[in-house]
């Protein structure tokens, strides 16, 4: 058995410890009950990391919207952005379904019930530069929802967010380039096993 083997039954043995502790609190009379709900959320929380345990690490592009939530939770302000990027931007935009299929779907990763990163990866590169020409040409309409966009990739993969801040509010870019980079830096993030990109470390080649 390996030391690093041995080291990760260990933790996951402590944890089912203090899922007991924790669980045999929540019984006590002398908790109060918003001290329960507290202590319950973080056995749900336990569970859930123990019945992943095993699972190998996963890049972005397998990951669904709930993992990358769960993932950048522990920032408010980062999960408000994220959440209203899931939305997408207001359905009377005339190039709304567009603006949804290349830049909302991609950060929803692996969805069931909703179009995501698969229904993305499906796009020709000739029909991603015609949506940011599309885009680019309805961008005052989708201000709010691209700022959303751009704030949630400058946390996520600052070159992304520098791109469409370039090509969407600062016009230093033509629109069919940007979506040439677009989509060459997107595969990056998707390859990533981080939905935040440390960009030193991407330097150094370890999360491709």
């Amino acid at each position: 058995m390996s030391d690093v083997y041995r080291k990760r039954e260990q933790l996951k043995l402590y944890l089912n410890g203090v899922k007991s502790v924790i669980e045999e609190t929540c019984r006590d009379e002398h908790v109060s009950l918003p001290a329960r709900q507290v202590l319950t959320a973080a056995v749900e929380a336990i569970c859930s990391a123990l019945s992943r345990w095993d699972i190998p690490f996963i890049t972005n592009a397998d990951k669904s919207w709930r993992d990358i939530m769960q993932e950048v939770s522990h920032d408010s302000s980062v999960l408000w952005n994220y959440l209203t990027v899931l939305r997408g931007p207001d359905s009377q935009v005339a190039c709304a379904s567009t603006a949804k299929a290349i830049l909302t779907c991609p950060l929803r990763g692996r969805c069931v019930h909703a179009l995501g990163v698969k229904e993305f990866s499906i796009l020709s590169a000739g029909e991603i530069k015609r949506g940011f020409i599309n885009i680019y040409e309805h961008r005052n309409e989708l201000n709010h929802y691209l700022r959303h966009i751009v704030a949630i990739w400058n946390t996520f993969y600052p070159p992304l967010g520098k791109l469409l801040t370039d090509v969407f509010f600062w016009d230093n870019i033509e629109p069919r380039k940007a979506a040439i980079q677009y989509i060459e830096l997107l595969n990056r993030w998707l390859r990533s096993k981080s939905v935040i990109v440390d960009l030193k470390d991407e330097i150094g080649g370890s999360n491709e």
